[in-house]
């Protein structure tokens, strides 16, 4: 049977794993056609039993046990569609509301007696409620993608909330855009805030008593000063970090660290070993992941994601010993949870987009009947020799093959992330409608060591792009049923970037499409919610206060070449996407219309840069089924 665009509200997406004494919390996540949204539920799998947890199964997310180890707290909607904190035995009785701030509950934690909560919360301006009024913006880092502007009068507030609806007090307010990051049993909570010197920006955290109300800052000593604290020891003794650690400008990838509280001192862990941490994947179908890469599992052992050769790896590591691979099942994984009862993780594959297992064993699988049903394709692997370096690509061949066939190479974004052993919808959905598809990882791919993710710097539209065409010479010579004259390509973000340049560097392509694309880094350096540090960092061409070096960044810019022009373009932009800016695709629009090169243009409203992964349910099948319906416009047929 063949997938299409419906099938994405078939899919089941687990995530968020809590792990007990007796078995697993998970969430499932779907998008619901009726609502054009996106429903998340919360099951308890115990004793080959399954019971549902939640308050309206709809809504419910972000489950964290309480020190009593038999509640289960989480997120869920009031009446009034706000998030608040919700609790509700493992064992059997009816979800509690705990809590009733009037703008929700954006993060919480427990108190460690299990008898309250502690929790963040943002309350906007009250002025700005009746008429519009200007943002006054001062910081560097003044908006972001999938949030907005970045206003400094919004107030972010600490509050405690006990088990009594009226024992709650608000603990701290500040205009800093802060997070609740940790909270210890002596009730000292840890929190962390971005902050800017100058045009660098950095991270900052302290220690805040809710009884003194004093902050103490914590210096954790990062050469780059930007990290994420991920988790508090259960003795409370470190403080788990992830960051950056070299301050060599040829050195992308973050590692752990370990903050001793009684010291003072910080510990980079694996000092010898090249390891991507987190997972860097690419997948279309992920939902509502923790995000967080590693965890510790009791007071002196940590476990932890990395990404290796497309695929991702749980480790662990001891605060002194080397690290040890726990899992070798291939697959991403896209969430894990680990702690006194053991270690359960989330695994997507290449035809199987999410599985729960508690160690090896495999708890559920909410997509079994369907890839029964509907057999996902699976790829062959093939490499390449560049330079002395291994370039992988994965060819998945259309669902019926036949002579003669079209292919689609498609390019992924970052462009510091892989394609690999995950499950991609939008190859499915490509391989079901007759095109094979070419899917590599070029140089400045991740998941390959630091120096492979780097040689990208400095050398967009060179390296990269000379690795891709000769991907796609490989695809061809293995697959010689791949007919070369109907060849297409597709990339987003950098993968737009990359098509941009395709399409004024070769005409191999019958077609291509273009998304959240990059035309000028010019523009881009001040328009992007990243670009002030992202362009100088990727073109290794800082930033000078005579532009002098803004003349390299147009050299990498597609927009610079649009007089080669001739292959049909397809551009895909979102008309809030501020990673990268729509007017990144409507330069390069009337500048291909002006030098007569065939293009078009589709907008999306109400949309982001991350449109083809969290978009509206009804954008997103819109957008494979119009870009499917315009690559078979400039099909050629031939056999």
């Amino acid at each position: 049977m063949s997938i299409d665009s419906s099938d994405l509200f078939a899919l089941r997406v687990l995530s968020r794993p809590v792990v007990t004494a007796d078995g697993i919390v998970i969430v499932t996540n779907w998008l619901d056609q009726a609502s054009n949204s996106y429903h998340s539920a919360i099951s308890y799998h115990a004793h080959g039993t399954v019971t549902a947890l939640g308050h309206d199964h709809h809504h419910d997310n972000a489950p964290q046990l309480g020190p009593d180890h038999e509640t289960l707290a989480f997120l869920s909607r009031d009446a009034a569609g706000h998030s608040q904190v919700f609790t509700q035995p493992l064992h059997g009785g009816p979800a509690v509301q705990r809590t009733w701030l009037t703008n929700g509950v954006t993060r919480f934690l427990w108190h460690a007696t299990g008898d309250g909560w502690w929790l963040q919360t943002t309350q906007p301006d009250a002025a700005a409620a009746d008429w519009p009024h200007a943002a006054h913006l001062t910081r560097l880092h003044y908006r972001a993608n999938g949030h907005g502007l970045r206003l400094e009068n919004v107030r972010h507030e600490l509050w405690y909330q006990g088990t009594a609806p009226t024992n709650h007090r608000r603990l701290y307010t500040t205009t800093a855009d802060i997070t609740l990051a940790a909270a210890s049993g002596d009730a000292q909570l840890l929190l962390t805030r971005e902050a800017e010197t100058g045009h660098t920006v950095h991270t900052e955290a302290f220690w805040f008593d809710p009884q003194s109300q004093t902050k103490t800052p914590l210096d954790v000593g990062l050469p780059r000063g930007q990290f994420r604290v991920l988790d508090l020891s259960p003795d409370d003794a470190h403080v788990l970090l992830v960051g950056n650690p070299k301050t060599a400008p040829d050195w992308f990838t973050d590692t752990l660290y370990v903050y001793d509280r009684q010291t003072g001192q910080t510990q980079e862990l694996l000092t010898d070993h090249d390891l991507e941490i987190g997972n860097s994947v690419i997948s279309d179908t992920q939902l509502n992941g923790s995000g967080i890469p590693a965890y510790w599992a009791d007071a002196r052992t940590i476990v932890f994601t990395t990404t290796y050769h497309g695929a991702s790896r749980l480790f662990r590591v001891t605060l002194d010993g080397q690290p040890e691979l726990i899992t070798t099942e291939p697959g991403t994984i896209t969430d894990f949870a680990v702690g006194p009862h053991g270690l359960a993780y989330v695994l997507s594959q290449h035809t199987h987009p999410s599985r729960l297992f508690h160690a090896t064993d495999l708890v559920v699988d909410p997509n079994a009947a369907w890839v029964a049903a509907k057999h996902p394709v699976a790829p062959s692997l093939f490499q390449i020799t560049r330079e002395g370096e291994t370039i992988d690509g994965f060819y998945y061949p259309p669902a019926t093959a036949t002579a003669g066939h079209p292919a689609l190479l498609s390019i992924h974004g970052g462009p510091h992330s892989a394609y690999g052993n995950s499950y991609m919808q939008e190859f499915q959905i490509e391989t079901s409608a007759g095109y094979g598809v070419i899917a590599l990882n070029p140089r400045g791919s991740a998941s390959y060591g630091n120096h492979f993710l780097t040689a990208i710097y400095g050398h967009y539209g060179s390296t990269d792009y000379q690795d891709l065409m000769a991907g796609v010479d490989a695809a061809l010579a293995a697959h010689p049923e791949i007919n070369a004259r109907r060849l297409f390509a597709t990339g987003g973000s950098y993968g737009g970037f990359m098509a941009n340049w395709l399409v004024t560097h070769t005409d191999r392509f019958a077609a291509i499409i273009s998304e959240r694309a990059i035309a000028n880094w010019v523009s881009f350096f001040g328009t992007s919610d990243l670009g002030f540090y992202y362009t100088p960092r990727e073109h290794r061409a800082e930033f000078a206060a005579d532009w002098s070096q803004a003349a390299t960044w147009w050299r990498h810019s597609p927009l610079a070449y649009v007089q080669n022009a001739k292959t049909p373009l397809l551009l895909v932009h979102s008309e809030n996407d501020y990673r990268v800016p729509i007017e990144q695709a409507e330069q390069f629009y009337v500048a291909l219309k002006h030098v007569g090169s065939p293009v078009d243009f589709l907008r999306f409203p109400a949309s982001d840069h991350d449109l083809s992964r969290t978009g509206l349910p009804n954008l997103r099948v819109e957008r494979l089924e119009s870009e499917l319906a315009w690559l078979a416009q400039h099909d050629l047929k031939e056999n």
